[in-house]
Formats: C-alpha cells, structure tokens, sequence
C-alpha cells in the first residue's frame, strides 16, 4: 500500500513541482490538500462500489475514460502523457478502493 501511495503522490505532485505560476511556499500546502480531497474521494467512491456490489476493475469504464480523455486531446503531442498519466492515477484509484473495500469486508465479519 506504502508503494501505491507513493506512486500516487508523485503523479499528483508533477504539475506542482513543475509550475511556475505558484509561490514557492504555497506548494506544499496546497499539495497536501489536493492530496487529501483525492484521497476523500476515493474513499467515497470505495464506499458507493462497496454498498453497491460493485468491482473497483471495471476495464470497459477505463477505455470510455480514456477514449474520452483521447478524443479532448485530439492529436495534442502531449495525448500520449496525458493517457499514461490518467492511467496510472485509475490504477492507484482502483488500488486503493480495493484497500478499502477489503478493510470493510474484513471488518463486517
């Protein structure tokens, strides 16, 4: 999980780091927060699936995703960063709602 968290961390923190329109002290904290919201959502999505009988893998919803994330891109040269970027933050999604998910299950037994 420590390794998901820090994988998600650097993918969030890349348009902050590389910003040049944010104060240099101002980084920190609203990355935190941007971090904490992510986080919150997660949580929230984890419980709507794990309510629902729903799997956090859903591959058809992941190419919708990316077909859409595509087609706003169009022939940008940067599309194929953006893609792989969405990507990996789907993948640490769906790890950390599975996190949650099985604490749930663990715990309603």
């Amino acid at each position: 999980m420590k390794k998901v968290l820090v994988v998600f961390i650097l993918v969030l923190c890349s348009p902050f780091v590389y910003s040049k329109n944010l104060d240099q002290s101002t980084r920190p904290q609203q990355l935190i927060q941007l971090i904490q919201q992510r986080e919150a959502v997660m949580k929230d999505v984890a419980a709507f699936k794990f309510n629902r009988g729903i799997s956090p893998y859903d591959a058809q919803r992941e190419r919708a995703v990316l077909s859409n994330i595509e087609k706003q891109m169009g022939h940008s040269k940067n599309s194929a960063a953006v893609l792989v970027n969405a990507q990996i933050l789907m993948d640490v999604s769906k790890q950390i709602e599975a996190y949650w998910m099985d604490y749930w299950e663990k715990k309603s037994h």
